[in-house]
């Protein structure tokens, strides 16, 4: 689809391209698109079909009867679901729409998900029983700091006031800095200050954990894990 034109005090002359989905562009009446699906997620993304398990087909929802089982369908997200920003979510999704801190996901008000959602006392993670559903746009800047481990990087000397690189993880894996060009007496520290606990979509009862390092393509190279309790190496718990 091509939009062309537009207007902004004076008339523009852009042109502005989509591509558009499957279900969109081609759709039919008898749902026919609906077989140029060849797995079963990009199937079930499409409203009007769903996928048979007995053929492994997409067919369209009118074809139901000739899959002899019930078709796979899947749900609609809603739009609250298209918001990957506090602020995008709050400030378009209206009063329909709220902000999920500790899973940094846009649900809808009426039934909010993962560490926000509503009637549950499970314990979610180090902040307690339940996350912190922001519903004003206001909020975003006062109260939107998602919990995550930050990562201080340096290269041959380490000091924690001045890194070479600071950056916030938000998962369980954490890629260490890596440079193309390395001599022998180079050392490099990526230190993680914070809670080490299981990140998100995680709820209790927690399974078993490990800590470990995995290093590859990494020639005339030492490396070691250490877990302490503070910033020394001599306060350690554990040693890899």
């Amino acid at each position: 689809m091509l939009v062309v034109g537009g207007f902004r005090g004076l008339p523009l002359g852009d042109v502005l391209g989509y591509k558009l989905p499957i279900g969109v562009a081609e759709k039919s009446s008898v749902g026919s698109h609906c077989g140029r699906y060849s797995t079963e997620q990009s199937c079930k993304e499409d409203p009007e079909c769903g996928w048979c398990n007995t053929i492994n087909k997409c067919l369209s929802l009118g074809q139901s009867a000739s899959c002899g089982v019930t078709l796979i369908t899947g749900s609609c997200p809603g739009r609250c679901a298209v918001y990957t920003q506090c602020s995008s979510c709050l400030s378009f999704g209206d009063t329909d729409c709220g902000w999920c801190v500790q899973d940094s996901r846009c649900y809808p008000r009426t039934s909010p998900s993962g560490a926000c959602q509503t009637g549950s006392n499970s314990h979610r993670g180090w902040w307690g029983p339940a996350g912190q559903f922001l519903t004003s746009p206001t909020e975003c800047q006062s109260t939107d700091f998602p919990p995550g481990i930050t990562v201080i990087e340096n290269k041959v000397k380490t000091n924690s006031s001045f890194p070479d690189g600071v950056r916030i993880a938000v998962k369980s894996e954490v890629e260490i800095l890596r440079l193309s060009k390395a001599h022998s007496d180079d050392v490099y520290t990526t230190q993680l200050i914070g809670f080490v606990y299981p990140f998100k979509y995680l709820s209790m009862p927690w399974r078993t954990y490990e800590l470990y390092l995995d290093v590859s393509n990494a020639e005339h190279s030492e490396a070691k894990l250490w877990l302490s309790t503070d910033e020394t190496e001599a306060n350690s718990v554990s040693t890899l």
